[in-house]
């Protein structure tokens, strides 16, 4: 706030308007001034935006010619429309909330709100068996923290062929 304290009418701006219209003019003022970062080179950004850059999945890295809506390693959703077509974005939706049951899950606050509201939004009926299946891998995931990663994977590992399971 001081680029008007050099000509001194920062005090007579003060006292010529009231205190909330000077505090947002000069927020505003100080906003406009911030300068923003940009993370990449000009060499990089033309090439990624470049008309013959290839298109990778968000997921493995594959690259995935266009026009192709899903991943032809992993089978993500990456189409350049997913989210705006209305059949389409079922299938991001469903890879968000596998993502959640899934094997590789990674519980936040957050992200627990955001499982338990889209799975409400989404699938009102079938929302009790969702979180059903989130609880179990959540439970499973701290309970595989609490263990160490050996018990971790005997628990998920099959017995070794000719291995005996009524034995116990």
């Amino acid at each position: 706030m001081g680029h008007k304290e050099e000509n001194g009418t920062l005090w007579s701006e003060l006292k010529s308007k009231p205190l909330g219209e000077f505090l947002v003019s000069e927020i505003r003022a100080w906003w406009r001034s911030l300068d923003t970062p940009d993370p990449w080179p000009a060499e990089l950004d033309t090439a990624v935006r470049g008309p013959d850059a290839i298109p990778v999945c968000h997921r493995c890295m594959t690259p995935c010619d266009l026009p192709v809506w899903f991943c032809p390693a992993c089978g993500a959703a990456v189409g350049p429309y997913n989210n705006v077509m209305e059949y389409i974005n079922i299938f991001s939706v469903g890879e968000a909330l596998r993502s959640g049951v899934g094997p590789e899950a990674h519980f936040t606050p957050f992200r627990t709100v955001a499982y338990v509201s889209i799975g409400l939004i989404e699938y009102t009926v079938f929302a009790p068996l969702y979180f059903i299946r989130l609880y179990r891998n959540f439970r499973r995931l701290k309970g595989a923290q609490n263990d160490g990663p050996n018990k971790a994977s005997d628990a998920t590992s099959e017995p070794a062929p000719g291995a005996d399971s009524s034995a116990h």
